[in-house]
């Protein structure tokens, strides 16, 4: 893992000598978070390592956290911790710190896991990078995109806003991205349809269920979520509880997005590394308008990922979870 954290840090942050390098772990992660510190050091950086179980509960970023990082300063930022219910609200305010107020250099991975560091963090990102950037060239002029599904999916989604490509290089101040990395967003204007989710949730749903065992089933009016239905009716009951009453706009969708990680083969029912599948995964909530150009914001943000999905602006962008112009497929 060490030698797999060194690589992330050299190709996806582009880490230098004398820089300050943060990593925020807790616990569970405390072998991962270990390995980037080690990795940091052994590259020439100054690294601090922060313990967030020190300050749990976090339903919000507390004023001494913040003000550690502050001192600290840091040039280049990974959150390598576990993704705990309730602190989606701490998370967006702390990628705001690091990247729009201390412009660090941010890795954002809330639930990596050993099998993830194993899996998608040894993909060749340079190829990750080619495909990714050709999928943001063909979408980055959409007006409109149709969304379908083998279980179900149809919706037809209004654009407008920026797209983002999610490559991997971390090389500018203040640029941040998940790790693994892979994948093309957007904010919709608008949406309406059926989204039928038979792959992964985000949030805290991602460590509780895994890869779903039951469909979820959302239907979206004016770009809102009006009802959710699952024949588990403990996951129901949680996602009505999350869109409906949630802060203001978790009910609103806030990204759609393409996963671009041609290397990953199958779910490990892990949000994290999930949404970099070749699929789509649309997510209610925050629009990360700071890439996106969105004006809305919100407190939480819900990632859902959609299997064999087909994606249509004109030509087929994605054909049943494939890209046929990448592959040479009809």
């Amino acid at each position: 893992m060490e030698a797999q954290a060194k690589t992330a840090l050299q190709t996806a942050l582009n880490l230098r000598p004398g820089e300050r390098v943060l990593v925020i772990s807790d616990r569970s992660s405390r072998e991962i978070g270990e390995a980037f510190a080690r990795a940091g050091r052994e590259l020439g950086g100054e690294v601090m390592l922060l313990d967030l179980d020190e300050y749990r509960p976090l339903k919000d970023l507390k004023p001494e956290i913040e003000e550690k990082i502050r001192e600290f300063q840091p040039d280049v930022s990974l959150y390598v911790a576990s993704s705990v219910k309730g602190e989606v609200t701490m998370r967006i305010k702390l990628i705001k710190l690091l990247t729009q107020e201390l412009r660090a250099r941010h890795a954002h991975m809330p639930g990596i896991t050993r099998e993830i560091m194993e899996t998608g963090m040894r993909a060749d990102y340079n190829r990750v990078y080619e495909v990714t950037m050709a999928v943001y060239e063909r979408l980055r002029d959409a007006d409109t995109l149709e969304i379908l599904s083998r279980a179900g999916t149809e919706l037809y989604v209004d654009l407008g806003y920026k797209w983002k490509p999610d490559t991997g290089r971390l090389w500018e101040p203040g640029e941040w991205g998940n790790l693994p990395a892979g994948e093309v967003f957007t904010t919709p204007k608008n949406a309406d349809g059926v989204i039928v989710v038979d792959g992964v949730l985000g949030d805290y749903f991602s460590e509780k269920y895994g890869v779903l065992r039951d469909t979820v089933e959302i239907t979206v009016e004016n770009g809102r979520a009006v009802e959710v239905q699952s024949h588990d009716p403990d996951l129901e009951r949680e996602l009505r509880d999350y869109l409906f009453n949630g802060p203001e706009n978790a009910d609103r969708i806030g990204e759609v997005a393409l996963g671009t990680n041609v290397f990953l083969k199958r779910l490990v029912g892990n949000l994290l590394q999930d949404e970099k599948f070749p699929s789509v995964h649309v997510a209610f909530g925050d629009p990360i308008g700071e890439e996106t150009g969105a004006e809305w914001t919100c407190d939480v943000h819900l990632d859902m990922v959609l299997l064999n999905t087909t994606v249509i602006k004109g030509e087929r962008v994605m054909v049943k979870g494939v890209y046929p112009w990448l592959t040479g497929k009809s």
